[in-house]
């Protein structure tokens, strides 16, 4: 009779997991180290000294909960994955032998490991040590140049993503924040995460008190400072770009109305994709302002223009009161699709033009005549957002209503 394999103990699978990611590092250790020196000049390295290496290596990036700091399991995995992924994809230029670019998880693992191993190298070292030091001159210094001219400036834009793409303007923010001031610990990129509750605060607005919130970018910020925890980065915006006389700074505050038709007329896109673009549409301000003297912020959804806030100044304060998609009534484009179609906000309501889902769910955009109409009047971008923004895009069902559009506007 057969004997039934008897399932590994945990701290056996965990012994069997160890030796596969061993051998799995230094596999690509090697083949790394010959692309850099040019020719096979790993297999003059010894055994241990490659063990070395590896007991030694360097991780790319560890996200803690900060000390004191109580974050949601969920939030601590979900900034994890996001880095993991961002570090899989952002390049970074290291020119040496067969190299030119290397993402961001093998120049702060193998790149850093074997600048490291290359520091410290000697000619007799071991055997043959020698070929692997002239093979490899100049790595640890080449790695530190590219470290120092361009990672600052490639992690820093990683922890602003994960900051933002966390944060909520009217409830809290996170700040990924290094725990060092060069950003390597050993050889590990430590990261601290903070939770810092959203600022509320009292406006009378037309007769009604109104609960607002100041409007932070929530980021960490590396440019030459010691980055500390509960010190956001603020919005403000100046006066001349205000439309006003030059010399104020106003600071910026958002009521929850905005915040929630916002999230209206996006509905479906993923609610973190939606206040991470919210927080970098704040951070490159185009404003401009209509013929009745309104003043409208730009909100793009990655790069694509969706639509305006809407932002009044009450008490040396620039408030977003409500959220205008892109075809609404008193945007520019909203206003060129009534002066070239007649199109009202009840008409755009009835034909239901007036979401993103209505131009990402539906025939528009194959349909050339309708989809010129609204190219013409400014809302190309609106072609530009995939699907893959979508939490549920395999649930949702695309409706037919360009032949519709097309009709009724013939019948005006």
């Amino acid at each position: 009779m057969p004997q039934l394999k008897r399932k590994p103990k945990s701290n056996q699978a965990k012994k069997q997991a160890e030796i596969l990611h061993k051998k799995e590092f230094i596999s690509k250790l090697t083949a790394f180290i010959d692309k850099a020196a040019g020719e096979p000049v790993s297999k003059l390295i010894p055994k241990p000294d490659l063990d070395f290496m590896y007991h030694f290596r360097a991780n790319p990036l560890r996200i803690e909960c900060a000390p004191g700091q109580k974050i949601p399991g969920n939030i601590l995995k979900s900034c994890r994955e996001i880095s993991q992924d961002l570090f899989d994809n952002e390049l970074i230029p290291f020119r040496i032998g067969a190299i030119n670019m290397l993402n961001l998880k093998d120049f702060t693992s193998l790149a850093l490991t074997v600048s490291l191993f290359t520091k410290h190298l000697q000619a007799d070292s071991f055997p043959h040590a020698h070929i692997v030091q002239q093979k490899l001159a100049g790595f640890h210094e080449k790695f530190n140049f590219s470290y120092l001219s361009s990672f600052p400036e490639l992690l820093d834009r990683i922890m602003t993503t994960i900051s933002a793409f966390h944060s909520e303007a009217s409830k809290q923010y996170y700040q990924c924040l290094l725990t060092s001031k060069d950003g390597i610990t050993s050889t590990t990129i430590l990261v601290n995460c903070y939770a810092i509750p959203a600022e509320k605060t009292q406006i009378c607005i037309k007769n009604k008190v109104r609960p607002i919130y100041h409007v932070a970018t929530g980021l960490s910020n590396m440019q030459g400072q010691t980055p500390s925890y509960n010190t956001l980065l603020f919005v403000s915006v100046l006066s001349e770009d205000l439309f006003l006389p030059p010399g104020q700074i106003f600071d910026v505050y958002i009521q929850s109305h905005a915040i929630e038709r916002l999230q209206e007329r996006l509905q479906g896109v993923h609610k973190n994709f939606i206040h991470c673009c919210f927080f970098i549409s704040l951070n490159n301000l185009k404003i401009c302002k209509t013929k009745n003297g309104t003043l409208l912020f730009e909100y793009y959804l990655l790069g694509n223009k969706a639509g305006y806030f809407t932002g009044e100044i009450v008490d040396n304060k620039v408030i977003l009161t409500t959220f205008l998609f892109l075809t609404h009534t008193s945007t520019p484009e909203g206003d060129k699709l009534y002066q070239k179609h007649q199109l009202t906000k009840l008409d755009k309501n009835y034909l239901s033009i007036d979401t993103l889902k209505a131009f990402v769910f539906s025939d528009i955009a194959t349909h050339p005549e309708v989809k010129q109409l609204f190219i013409e009047a400014g809302c190309e971008s609106l072609f530009n957002i995939g699907k893959g923004l979508y939490h549920n895009q395999e649930e949702q069902t695309e409706v037919q209503i360009a032949n519709t559009i097309l009709q009724y506007l013939r019948q005006k």
